[in-house]
Parts: structure tokens; C-alpha cells; sequence
């Protein structure tokens, strides 16, 4: 990404064992340049169901966009559990 002179780059590697998204990002600001890196637990959607039932709650729709079924493009999940 790109704003005015300054720069963000990041680079991502995706860990299915641990459903982790690890980044390392660099920044150049007015010549300066820092890098540091973060990691995004990324929850699966049969996880997010199974820990939602055993919960208690009896019905759990996973949506994606516009609240349709949720396909494997969606970038978005939203999730309606209902006791």
C-alpha cells in the first residue's frame, strides 16, 4: 500500500496447524524503515459451530455476504446461534 511517499508491505504465510495467519510487515516513513511482524488466530467455521453447540445454543447458521450460505470466496463470516 502506497500514501503519498510512504510505504506498507506486508508478507503473509497462513500455518493450517495452527489456523494462523502470521504477517511481517515493513513501513517506510520519511525514509525510515520499520519492520515488525503479528500473527491473527484464524478461526475455522466448523470450530466456531462445534464450540457454539457445545455451548447450548440448538442452531447455528454460517453465513457469508449478504447473509447467504457461506462459500469458500467469502471473506466475511456471520454467525446467527440461536438457543
Amino acid at each position: 500500500m502506497r500514501r503519498g511517499a510512504d510505504v506498507m508491505l506486508d508478507e503473509h504465510t497462513w500455518h493450517a496447524a495452527s489456523s494462523e495467519m502470521k504477517t511481517r510487515r515493513a513501513v517506510v516513513r520519511n525514509g525510515t524503515v520499520r519492520e515488525f511482524g503479528y500473527s491473527i488466530r484464524m478461526f475455522m467455521p466448523a470450530e466456531l459451530r462445534t464450540w457454539l453447540h457445545e455451548a447450548g445454543f440448538a442452531r447455528v447458521e454460517l453465513l457469508g455476504r449478504e447473509g447467504l450460505l457461506l462459500t469458500s470466496e467469502d471473506r466475511r463470516l456471520v454467525v446467527v446461534a440461536i438457543r
